[in-house]
């Protein structure tokens, strides 16, 4: 694809990894995050032949993971048609549409597209704020991005249980101190948490963000102080079905 004829007036290239990767994004609106890059970083550890993305907006996570994972076929939903054909155009960019496809639905209706358990891994960058909490962005785009405005942290959990193999995994990023409202999710969608155990990861700067989910067994979500600088912490939650690891990014209190 030639590239000045697939970006848009209001659209820049940035160049990721020395030039690897090349991705379109707006000029002045919606953009990824760093938190879309470290949720890659963990993803790419797990040995996985099919891969979903929920919520991919500018398709960053399955084009990182493309390059990680050279034989992995890969799914990114996103339920904006404006960013799911900027996704589009970006995979064509870097020549991986033959494994890399951009589903534009709504992740809550994908029951109806996909058997049960049709992924080896699951992963998401979900919107991180419910609708009363904070001010609601004049931009659409980052609106739905940033608000559950299409999607609640439950309807993520409910979709990405269905969508995981019994032996497959789930990787999400989310706010620690939601921490309630994601171990609520997973009980909701049949998931009972039976243990905690703290972990230490590392990153800078703001302590905020970062959540790891693993549903199986074992845990791979270890970094060093050499790749990831100042500290942050994470909990391990064994489930009565499949187990599930979560790291944390952020202070927060929890019993080792």
């Amino acid at each position: 694809m030639e590239t000045d004829s697939c970006i848009r007036e209001d659209e820049k290239l940035d160049e990721l990894f020395d030039g690897r990767i090349r991705i379109i994004q707006k000029k002045a609106g919606y953009r990824f995050s760093l938190d879309a890059i470290l949720l890659a970083h963990f993803a790419a550890r797990l040995p996985a032949a099919s891969i979903i993305d929920l919520g991919t907006g500018s398709g960053i996570v399955p084009l990182i993971l493309a390059r990680k994972e050279e034989t992995a076929k890969i799914v990114g939903v996103e339920v904006q048609p404006g960013l799911a054909d900027m996704a589009r155009r970006t995979i064509a960019l870097n020549g991986l549409a033959d494994r890399v496809s951009i589903v534009q639905d709504d992740m809550r209706e994908l029951t109806r597209s996909y058997p049960q358990s049709s992924f080896d891994l699951v992963v998401s960058n979900p919107p991180y704020y419910p609708l009363d909490n904070g001010r609601i962005n004049p931009d659409e785009e980052k609106a739905i991005a940033r608000h559950e405005i299409k999607a609640t942290v439950k309807d993520i959990i409910r979709v990405s249980n269905y969508l995981a193999a019994s032996t497959g995994s789930v990787l999400i990023i989310f706010p620690a101190k939601r921490l309630i409202d994601l171990l609520t999710a997973f009980m909701a969608s049949g998931l009972k948490p039976r243990a905690l155990r703290r972990l230490g990861v590392q990153f800078e700067p703001d302590p905020e963000h970062l959540v790891h989910v693993r549903r199986q067994p074992g845990f791979i979500g270890e970094a060093n102080e050499a790749e990831h600088g100042p500290r942050y912490g994470g909990v391990l939650i064994e489930s009565c079905a499949k187990p599930v690891a979560l790291t944390l990014k952020g202070p927060y209190d929890i019993g080792d």
